[in-house]
């Protein structure tokens, strides 16, 4: 029988308490039936089909009964099911279920019982990242990963003051097939054990995109196995699953990097509503900016941060940006940075006027604490507002401005304050990094996405949009 054959039993018999869908050589269907499911990737191993039989842990059952094939050879339906959910995963003794990879037989059964029930298999990719100025890989089973490293090449584009591309690129191509070789060593499993090969495909560098599309497609074709291109924001969503398991949906993101500052609505795996932006400069690119304008050097988070411990953060006032409506007012969530950058300039040549007149030093800590203050403040109080406007709980806090610790400390005060949840992604997840690519690439592969193997890299794509990577109709 026909993987589409199977789809319809299967179908009719689980009625509404999964989410099953099927794919085979005829191509992919999918029974929506609430937030947690099974995937079911069904594939002839002959030209025909022996019987095989799927039993259901809740009562039903969909049976295959044709046997044989057309050149008499022994064939079969090869049967993966994967536990899929949103937030947290299932524990036993407060680890997390160990993964079962079952390859069925004809004839043999396999139970799909409810959330927590019966251990099964969740999909295993590897994944790469190359958007930027780090290379990364990683292994990633469960929304965990089972090995992860990345090659930074911070020291080497700092004393430029910034990424170069012709060099991020160059060494992308140097260091990524080590760190493959690597993460897969570590992990234990060679290509056999994996269900996807995922890469960063947009937004990011596009010759440093290429790197990583172009190798992990050449791997996937290579296997046999799926590709899924990633968009870099949606890795950064997920990159909080890496750490403790959300409170129910939906939440409020706040995505703070070196070339984004947003707020996003996640209503689900793929669901994504941008309410807020920076206009200019994102908070990533002030704080590099700034600390250019202070001599601390590149990049410019950890700098400030470093200089700005045992600042007085209220010496200096700093204005906190606003964004203008067409007919008067202000935009109440989005952010802008470069009013601030402009202030720190004629701030900084002030005290420096000031400090050589009186044969002092600059006052390095107060003007970074102050700077660092002024930014924390204004990304965490128009979140809470939107948080609040929008009827939403809990925050979470993402991408690589998010390891700093004034900014967490100021939310999570504030959080405790309104009474809202709040996450954060691990700090070891914060920056670049391949295990988020990773577990955004689970979430697609259960949905039942795979890219196409020619899909190409973008400069810039709406996050709003990340489903068109998995479309057959290419976007770019």
């Amino acid at each position: 029988m026909a993987p589409a054959a199977i789809h319809d039993q299967v179908g009719q018999a689980i009625g509404t308490t999964h989410s099953l869908a099927v794919h085979g050589k005829t191509g992919l269907g999918l029974v929506s039936f609430g937030c947690l499911g099974a995937l079911l990737e069904a594939g002839a191993l002959g030209a025909g089909g022996q019987a095989c039989h799927i039993s259901l842990g809740h009562g039903g059952e969909a049976e295959d009964q044709q046997g044989g094939n057309q050149d008499g050879e022994e064939a079969a339906h090869r049967l993966r099911v994967w536990r899929c959910s949103w937030g947290a995963l299932p524990k036993q003794d407060g680890d997390l279920l160990p993964r079962q990879k079952l390859d069925l037989l004809p004839g043999q059964d396999v139970s799909c019982g409810h959330y927590g029930s019966s251990p099964v298999a969740m999909p295993t990719v590897l994944a790469l990242e190359t958007s930027c100025d780090e290379s990364a890989a990683a292994v990633v089973r469960d929304q965990r990963p089972l090995a992860s490293a990345v090659a930074t090449q911070m020291e080497e584009h700092a004393r430029f003051g910034g990424v170069v591309p012709e060099i991020a690129s160059r060494r992308h191509v140097e260091a990524l097939p080590q760190l493959i070789d690597q993460v897969m060593a570590d992990s234990g499993l060679g290509f056999a054990d994996l269900d996807g090969i995922a890469a960063t495909v947009t937004p990011g560098l596009v010759g440093a995109l290429l790197v990583g599309s172009v190798t992990a497609r050449t791997l996937a074709r290579l296997h046999g196995l799926p590709f899924l291109g990633v968009h870099h924001l949606e890795g950064h969503l997920c990159s909080v699953h890496l750490g403790e398991p959300l409170p129910p949906g939906p939440f409020l993101v706040l995505l703070v990097s070196g070339g984004h500052s947003e707020l996003i609505r996640v209503d689900g795996p793929g669901a994504y509503r941008r309410l807020a932006r920076s206009r200019d400069d994102a908070a990533g690119e002030a704080f590099d900016k700034v600390a250019r304008l202070l001599e601390l050097g590149y990049p410019g988070g950890p700098a400030i941060q470093a200089a700005a411990a045992g600042g007085q953060a209220d010496r200096f006032p700093l204005p906190k940006g606003r964004v203008s409506l067409p007919g008067g007012g202000f935009h109440p969530y989005d952010f802008s940075f470069s009013g601030l950058k402009t202030a720190m300039v004629r701030l900084v040549a002030e005290q420096q006027r000031l400090a050589d007149g009186a044969g002092t030093a600059l006052p390095l800590a107060d003007l970074a604490a102050s700077f660092e203050q002024v930014v924390a403040e204004v990304l965490v109080e128009r979140t809470c507002r939107c948080a609040k406007d929008q009827g939403l709980e809990t925050l979470v806090l993402v991408g690589g401005v998010a390891a700093n610790r004034r900014l967490r400390n100021l939310l999570e005060a504030r959080c405790q304050t309104l009474g809202l949840a709040w996450r954060a992604a691990p700090l070891a997840y914060c920056t670049d990094n391949a295990a988020m690519i990773g577990v955004a690439a689970e979430q697609r592969l259960l949905a039942g996405g795979q890219s196409s193997i020619e899909l190409a890299v973008a400069p810039r794509w709406p996050l709003e949009d990340a489903l068109a990577l998995y479309d057959r109709q290419n976007p770019f």
